[in-house]
């Protein structure tokens, strides 16, 4: 029910349109357009040459929309198996199982489950080393945060196999390491995204602006793009 509850009203071009349940077997299942593309991943390793820069956008258009509704939602799992793609190549923000209003006002009134959820190759730190309920809650930093990981176009710490073992270096602040081919300016606009500070990192809506401009991180992004891999 959080989900449903979470997505039914949500109307943006890059959301993942929610149309409805049906109920089976007492078990509810949601519906939504079926998208023939997959996840951002599957995407992008059957479509080598397709432009990713437009994709990265459209999901910080996304996240930008999320996060000026009032009262804001936070996603609270953006990775790119969250990323769908439509059949027209649109990029749209998925699975909503774990997002939240900050209006709510108990930082109790969740499970356990949902408070631990959650990969710790996109999550903040501050999310990983938090000992309250309160500190643990997800926030649209810490969704900037995860849309940095994103950005950087390849699975965090890939080469570390276990989980758990990322956590200490996710809380230290340490980045994966920087992909081939990747250039100063998508570098930097990645590492502005997963600073170590939740006060300092970039507003979606500054994503935003940063992506649409033609002078500024997009001219370093299309060649990047092209030589890494989500």
């Amino acid at each position: 029910m959080r989900e449903i509850k979470a997505w039914m009203n949500l109307r943006h071009p890059n959301i993942l349109p929610f149309i409805g349940t049906f109920i089976e077997e007492r078990a509810i299942y949601m519906v939504s357009p079926w998208m023939s593309n997959g996840s951002l991943p599957q995407y992008l390793k059957q479509n080598l040459r397709v432009n990713r820069l437009k994709l990265l956008q459209e999901i910080a258009e996304g996240l930008h929309y999320l996060h000026t509704l009032q009262p804001a939602v936070v996603h609270g799992d953006i990775k790119g198996d969250n990323i769908l793609i439509s059949d027209s190549g649109t990029a749209c923000i998925a699975d909503f199982g774990l997002s939240e209003r900050l209006a709510q006002k108990s930082a109790t009134e969740n499970s356990n489950t949902w408070y631990t959820a959650g990969n710790p190759r996109w999550q903040a730190p501050e999310l990983l080393n938090a000992v309250t309920y309160a500190e643990v809650r997800r926030t649209t930093q810490s969704d900037m945060f995860a849309f940095g990981r994103v950005v950087a176009g390849e699975k965090p710490f890939a080469a570390i196999e276990n989980s758990s073992a990322i956590i200490p270096l996710v809380i230290k602040g340490l980045f994966p390491e920087r992909p081939s081919g990747f250039g100063d300016r998508l570098w930097n606009l990645m590492k502005e995204c997963c600073h170590l500070y939740p006060s300092n990192r970039p507003s979606a809506q500054y994503v935003v602006h940063r992506l649409r401009k033609p002078h500024g991180v997009r001219a370093g992004l299309l060649a990047a793009f092209r030589a890494s891999t989500m």
